[in-house]
This record gives structure tokens, C-alpha cells and sequence, in this order.
């Protein structure tokens, strides 16, 4: 996953190059809520006292915090293709 997140970001980097920042302010911190989330999961969830009661609960948090990102990426993808002069408006 690392491989292809380096890959892509350097893929449109180039592809996009000259044109700004690829990602904004808000999507870099979901992206480090996201490595936040994934520590979390793989690290303190297992050496807490819930594991035993609650053993979804890694599960539920990973894929509700993905789903506000999906969600995020759609509404930003909308407003893109919605805007009346068709381009998109430079950060």
C-alpha cells in the first residue's frame, strides 16, 4: 500500500506538475487522521481492555473514517464537475 501511494502520488505529480499542490490542507490531515486511525487499530486497540468485549470495534472505526473520505472525495468531485465554467477553481 505504501509502494502505490508513493507511486501515485508521483505519477500526479508529473502528470499535474505546474498546477499547484495536489492535495489541500483538509486531506492532508485526514490523511494523518488516517495513519492515526490505523495505529490505533493495529497498536493500542490490542493492548487495551476492550479487546475481549468489543473485537469489531477496530473495524467499525477504519471503515467509518474511510466512508467520511469516500464521502468527501464524491461531494469534492461533484462540486468540480457542477461548477457552470467546467474548471476547476485553483487553490
Amino acid at each position: 500500500m505504501l509502494l502505490f501511494t508513493i507511486y501515485s502520488f508521483t505519477a500526479l505529480r508529473t502528470l499535474h506538475s505546474g498546477q499547484g499542490s495536489l492535495l489541500r490542507p483538509l486531506e492532508c490531515v485526514y490523511l494523518l487522521g488516517l495513519v492515526a486511525v490505523a495505529f490505533a487499530c493495529e497498536v493500542a486497540f490490542p493492548l487495551s481492555p476492550w479487546q475481549q468485549r468489543l473485537p469489531f470495534l477496530p473495524l467499525l472505526a477504519t471503515s467509518v473514517y474511510c466512508s467520511l473520505g469516500v464521502c468527501y472525495s464524491f461531494l469534492r468531485l461533484y462540486a468540480t464537475l457542477l461548477r457552470p465554467d467546467g474548471k476547476p477553481k485553483q487553490p
